[in-house]
């Protein structure tokens, strides 16, 4: 299995968008959201990942074929700079439980070196269980489990 990341151009705006309703369909079970009149979840910063440098709009593709997405942002309150923050993180179910979304995320952890924080919803398990694992391993368990400013369970750690 081949995994890559790709940035996503902004000419593909409309790919960041429709992940990303689909990955909020997913989310939905443990945030409780739903749809507004058009029958769409909306993502408040779906522009910013094209207007904003800090922001980096990713799609994951394994074999060729769209896989997921990867949202990554520079983050703020670290001590070190570079320090970034995975935003999202989203593995189309098809996809899942195979070795790709490790493959993603480490080349994510990887294109983008220093402090990092990964935060997951307290309410999704398995996203905490995933991340515990990946993060572990890439660290050698050498990482800090934190709360983040909203209350949720968060990775902290520094990828050379």
């Amino acid at each position: 299995m081949n995994v890559e990341l790709q940035i996503i151009p902004e000419a593909q705006r409309a790919l960041l968008h429709n992940l990303m309703e689909k990955y909020l369909h997913d989310f939905s079970a443990y945030d409780g959201e739903d749809v507004d009149e058009q029958g769409l979840y909306g993502y408040k910063y779906t522009d910013q990942y094209f207007i904003d440098a800090d922001r980096y709009p990713l799609v994951i593709r394994e074999d060729g074929k769209i896989a997921g997405l990867v949202l990554v942002r520079r983050a703020s309150g670290f001590d070190e700079d570079p320090a970034h923050s995975l935003a999202e993180f989203f593995v189309m179910r098809k996809y899942r439980r195979k070795g790709g979304g490790t493959r993603a995320a480490l080349l994510a952890f990887a294109q983008f070196p220093g402090k990092w924080e990964v935060s997951q919803d307290p309410n999704n398990a398995d996203s905490i269980l995933f991340w515990q694992r990946v993060v572990g391993e890439l660290t050698d368990g050498n990482f800090e489990q934190i709360v983040n400013s909203d209350g949720e369970p968060a990775q902290g750690f520094t990828h050379p």
